[in-house]
């Protein structure tokens, strides 16, 4: 029986990041159907986030632990630390687990760690392969913060390294890094590493050339999540189109951002409107519910379903206040819609890997270009500080009157998912 464990796992209420868990493990699975799989928090054990942001995650991994490193940011009782208890915290972590990689015993580690930080350890000690999930936070921006945070991603992968365990990067982005410091740091990580799966090319030109690195290109992890066909939603329109989006910051002026934002769902709306009058119902879908409500695009949705108010007969939304969709839930969900018109870059992959052709409003550099090319889609992209209603509805009408879009989509995925089993079968064996 393999034992495998995934390290940098966030909160569920980001359903992208779920599905990357959930996939990830349905790929270890399909290869290794009796593995025993573990998954390691980014959150302390006492972090409110720890206890109520794994409820997917949980039920589909042996168990979750919590981070030896974990994000400074704490909360507890629902109050943040202050910023100088938030460094001070930092220096103990480095101060423990600069001990660990010294010391990195049974003994000492159930001396210095608490009970449920020892379980974290273990879980280390005993796996076969370490596998840092995919995502995008291996990067840095300007300042200290930024470091701190790079330092603490990278912490991770250096216990298990100095286990001498079996350590991967599973379909990633890394990069931007501001100074040369992170970049040291990460190099000294990755040179180490047994395989390197990037999901972007354009992250190549981060790398060194000058250091060998075993690194290979291949799909976001998500395209291989596989939605759920029992599911059944009561639905009742025959022509639907489902939208997600998020509340996005385009400046740090407030009239600028009022402005823009304003013009984002006005775009929005506008095509909404334009699919309503050709018959298709509107379903306004939350990809990521927070873990605080400058991520929530609940947020988002709720002033475009005000603005859409005059066609409310016509216009769905699914706010979750009762209880959040699992990844796969969500995946169903959008699997109904003949298309999706997706700010979330994870709710046009969840989409596209049920076979819907997706619109993507693209929020975070090439990130949707470089995907979205891979599926023979890169001509349905818009830029969110470009937003064009006109535009929005000539590329709704080209998806809605070309059919071999689905074909192409779904021979794309097909190779997509070949290829992300081809990948993880090597890193795991």
């Amino acid at each position: 029986m393999k034992k495998i464990v995934l390290i940098h796992c966030y909160s569920d209420q980001n359903r992208g990041d779920a599905g990357i868990i959930e996939s990830t493990i349905d790929l270890i699975r399909d290869i290794h159907a009796d593995s025993k799989v573990d998954a390691i928090s980014v959150f302390h054990e006492h972090d409110e986030r720890f206890k109520n942001d794994h409820y997917f995650t949980s039920k589909i991994v042996t168990n979750i632990h919590p981070a030896l490193f974990f994000e400074p940011s704490i909360q507890k009782n629902g109050r943040g630390y202050s910023v100088l208890k938030k460094v001070c915290m930092f220096f103990k972590l480095l101060l423990v687990n600069a001990l660990l990689l010294l010391f990195p015993n049974e003994g000492f580690a159930k001396f210095i760690l608490s009970s449920e930080q020892f379980k974290t350890f273990k879980c280390i000690k005993e796996a076969d392969v370490v596998i840092s999930k995919g995502g995008s936070f291996l990067y840095s921006l300007k300042g200290v913060n930024g470091d701190f945070f790079l330092f603490r991603m990278l912490f991770s992968f250096l216990l298990p390294l100095r286990m001498n365990k079996k350590v991967g990067i599973f379909s990633q982005s890394v990069g931007p890094f501001e100074n040369s410091f992170s970049k040291h740091a990460l190099f000294f990580v990755l040179k180490r590493l047994d395989h390197i799966y990037l999901r972007e090319e354009k992250c190549l030109k981060f790398l060194p050339q000058d250091i060998s690195l075993k690194v290979d290109i291949i799909p976001d992890s998500a395209f291989y999540l596989k939605s759920n066909k029992q599911i059944e939603f009561n639905l009742s329109g025959s022509k639907k189109v489902a939208i997600t989006a998020r509340p996005h910051k385009f400046s740090n002026d407030n009239n600028i951002q009022t402005e823009m934002f304003e013009k984002y769902l006005n775009s929005l709306a506008k095509m909404a409107i334009y699919l309503i009058s050709i018959g298709y119902e509107i379903h306004l879908i939350g990809q990521v519910t927070g873990p605080s409500r400058q991520e929530d695009d609940r947020v988002a949705l709720a002033k475009l379903n005000e603005i859409l108010l005059p066609h409310k007969n016509n216009v769905v939304f699914w706010d979750e206040e009762k209880q959040l969709m699992s990844p796969k839930e969500l995946q169903s969900l959008y699997s109904k819609m003949n298309m999706v018109i997706g700010t979330r870059l994870h709710s046009s992959i969840f989409s596209m890997a049920a076979g819907v052709p997706t619109i993507n409003i693209s929020y975070h550099g090439t990130k949707s270009q470089g995907i979205m090319k891979s599926v023979g889609l890169e001509d349905f992209v818009m830029d969110i500080t470009k937003m064009d209603s006109k535009n929005g509805i000539k590329l709704i009408d080209t998806i809605l009157e070309h059919n071999e879009f689905k074909l192409i989509l779904d021979e794309s995925v097909k190779i997509h998912r070949k290829s992300l089993y081809t990948a993880m079968n090597q890193l795991v064996n």
